[in-house]
């Protein structure tokens, strides 16, 4: 009885690692797929997929005094599917910038820049060819005059 007790739990721990072993490796298949499908999504500057990337640029030896320029973007991408055709894409880049003293006795500032905007209009499939069209937007929404580009 004991010895029929312990084929048996083996067979059974067998049974279930064999079960174990096929199904992760059928999810590992369905992992890999979806991986290579958001992989060419992330690729496609117009596809329907929703992502708040952060952008950091520094730029050395700025300014009089040689220093560091930092400029955060933070880039949020909206899509809108109008209908099984087309897409609205909203991409905004919103800057946050540490600018080093460039006027003697102004000092650092650090704010707001100037927000762009693009909407783009894109076909809901693509095929080699990737494309959209787009008006921009630059809106004066910097804290500090020298942190924007549109000079009043």
């Amino acid at each position: 009885m004991r010895r029929t007790l312990t084929a048996f739990l083996t067979s059974m721990l067998i049974w279930l690692n064999f079960l174990t072993a096929y199904t992760s490796r059928a999810q590992s298949i369905s992992d890999d797929a979806q991986t290579a499908d958001l992989q060419r999504k992330t690729q496609n500057p117009v596809n329907d997929l929703i992502s708040l990337p952060f952008q950091n640029n520094t730029n050395f030896d700025f300014g009089p005094d040689n220093e560091e320029q930092n400029i955060l973007n933070i880039q949020p991408v909206l899509p809108v599917r109008l209908n099984q055709e087309w897409n609205l894409i909203s991409r905004t880049i919103v800057p946050l910038i540490q600018m080093p003293e460039l006027i003697q006795g102004k000092g650092d500032t650090f704010g707001l820049g100037d927000i762009f905007q693009s909407i783009f209009l894109s076909p809901a499939q693509s095929g080699s060819l990737i494309w959209g069209i787009s008006p921009a937007f630059q809106f004066p929404t910097a804290t500090d005059d020298i942190l924007g580009l549109i000079q009043a």
